[in-house]
């Protein structure tokens, strides 16, 4: 309805380029694809411990960022190249003149890579499965920290799934995962609650400072930028902190196995430019014709798939315990999620 009472028919697609051509797509069915995608990011990780030649996790996750980095640089070669000048008309800046897009490529790509940082370690020691419950906390978390920082007051609803979420972590923690998964340890389950922290910090911060106030592409471009330069600082002091030759940190590829070789290839191929930038790309188009609520939902059901993939791939069994805990935690995150009318 708008300002004149009159009822408006919402628009559900959003029109976008693919390969030069002008398309129509269904944003709600773009935003279904996103936690797919996501989802694929923990039982990867965890399948590629099992490798008997494993690249190192740092010179992995530098290589994915990098194929996703090549994708963004379309959009930074037209913004300074004066086909589209958003770059130059940035009117937001901070206290030292930088445009907002790159504070904020700056900030963020910061919080994301800790986040990941965290995870990679955390997929060491948990299983894929419970990695993903317990890293979902991050939907709750938001709201929490929003009225910690008095963004915004915490509801009576979301204190309640907090509680929830609490106990599924708790039932989530007396079970222990056999099968392809590795033994579940405490430090595995603090890890991937350090990595839900960043998370939310990155949600909150994207949310409250910088989305809608400066071009999409460039902010998320930053992002991917910042953290890739961030990864190969980490996989600079890998190699120089375990003494290892960079030949030896890329596993398969320095002794010469070609199955694994090409399988490390093509998860990282998939990590950086579909899991990653895909996924980036389907997400900011998408919201723009599906609200944030909704949205939020559909994201919730990121560990159902991820639980899937674990199973298919990984051989991961699940347990009594981990299906009540991990049920708790999604449906906690859901209720989480939905808005009242009022709100």
């Amino acid at each position: 309805v708008d300002g004149k009472g009159v009822v408006v028919k919402k628009r559900k697609t959003v029109d976008v380029k693919v390969f030069g051509r002008d398309v129509t797509l269904n944003g709600r069915a773009m935003l279904f694809v996103v936690p797919v995608l996501w989802a694929s990011f923990n039982p990867i990780v965890r399948f590629l411990y099992t490798l008997d030649y494993p690249m190192e996790s740092s010179v992995f996750n530098s290589i994915r960022l990098t194929l996703s980095s090549l994708c963004f640089l379309p959009v930074y070669i037209a913004e300074f190249s004066g086909k589209s000048g958003e770059a130059r008309r940035e009117s937001l800046v901070d206290g030292k003149g930088l445009p907002l897009w790159a504070v904020g490529g700056l900030e963020l790509g910061l919080w994301v890579f800790l986040a990941n940082f965290a995870q990679f370690f955390a997929l060491e020691f948990n299983s894929a499965t419970r990695a993903t419950f317990l890293i979902q906390l991050q939907t709750v978390m938001v709201p929490t920290l929003a009225a910690i920082f008095g963004i915004e007051k915490i509801s009576l609803k979301t204190a309640g799934a907090s509680a929830v979420c609490v106990l599924g972590v708790l039932i989530l923690s007396l079970d222990k995962p056999t099968g392809g998964a590795v033994t579940s340890s405490l430090q595995g389950d603090l890890l991937c609650l350090l990595s839900a922290l960043f998370h939310a910090l990155y949600v909150l911060r994207l949310g409250s400072k910088y989305a809608g106030r400066t071009s999409s592409g460039l902010l998320v471009g930053g992002k991917v930028f910042v953290q890739c330069a961030f990864s190969w600082l980490w996989a600079i002091s890998t190699v120089a902190t375990k003494d290892i030759t960079i030949a030896d940190s890329l596993g398969a590829f320095a002794v010469g196995d070609t199955r694994e070789t090409l399988i490390i290839l093509g998860v990282a191929a998939w990590m950086g430019l579909v899991a990653s930038a895909l996924s980036g790309w389907l997400q900011t188009n998408g919201q723009k014709v599906v609200p944030a609520s909704e949205t939020a939902v559909l994201f919730s059901m990121q560990p159902l798939w991820a639980t899937a993939m674990a199973v298919t791939l990984l051989g991961e069994t699940i347990g009594t315990k981990s299906i009540v805990g991990g049920g708790l935690i999604v449906g906690a995150t859901v209720i989480a999620s939905l808005k009242t009318k009022k709100s």
